[in-house]
C-alpha cells in the first residue's frame, strides 16, 4: 500500500504504509484516536503513527490519508479487525520503531522501490479502484464549492 500523508497544515507528502492499527482511546494530551497507520515521516528517518482523521476540526472529519495504491496482497491480515500489517514484519516491531524514532533499512528499500506517479495512466480495473479515494476526495471538494455557490446565489435573491 502507498499513500498520500496529509499533515493538516496544507502540505503532504507521500510513503508506504507498513501497518493499519486502532487505538481504542485518546493519545494523552491529543485529538488522536482510533484507527491510524504506520508510515514513514516526512524526512523518511523514522515510522510514525499517523491517524486517519484529524478530529480537531469539527464539525467535520478531515481525511489524513489517501490511498495511491491500496494492494495488500503482501499483507497478514486479522479476518475479525481488517488490521494488519507487511508480511515481512509484525505489528510489536512496527510498533517498537515508532516508539524508538527508527526504521529498518528493508523498510525503506521499499519505500524506495516504489514509484509514485501523480498522474497515472488508468489501465486496468485496479487502476480505478486506487483512485476511488482521490475521486471521492475530489468529489467532496467540489460538492463544497458548490454548495457555497448556491447558498451565495440564494442568499443574493438569485433564482436559478
Amino acid at each position: 500500500m502507498y499513500a498520500i500523508v496529509k499533515q493538516g497544515n496544507g502540505k503532504a507528502y507521500t510513503s508506504m504504509v507498513f501497518g493499519h492499527y486502532e487505538d481504542k482511546k485518546k493519545e494523552e494530551g491529543t485529538n488522536w484516536w482510533g484507527q491510524y497507520f504506520v508510515v514513514l515521516n516526512e524526512n523518511k528517518t523514522a515510522l510514525i503513527k499517523h491517524y486517519s482523521f484529524d478530529y480537531s476540526r469539527r464539525p467535520y472529519l478531515h481525511k489524513m490519508i489517501v490511498f495511491t495504491d491500496g494492494n495488500q496482497e503482501d499483507w497478514n491480515i486479522d479476518d475479525e479487525t481488517g488490521f494488519g500489517e507487511l508480511k515481512i514484519t509484525d505489528k510489536q516491531s512496527l510498533l517498537d520503531m515508532v516508539r524508538d524514532g527508527t526504521v529498518s533499512a528493508e523498510l525503506l528499500k521499499l519505500d524506495d522501490a516504489y514509484s509514485f506517479d501523480e498522474y497515472p495512466e488508468i489501465k486496468t480495473k485496479t487502476d480505478i479502484e486506487n483512485r476511488e479515494d482521490f475521486t471521492m476526495l475530489i468529489s467532496k471538494i467540489l460538492k463544497k464549492i458548490m454548495g457555497h455557490y448556491m447558498f451565495c446565489l440564494t442568499a443574493f435573491g438569485v433564482v436559478i
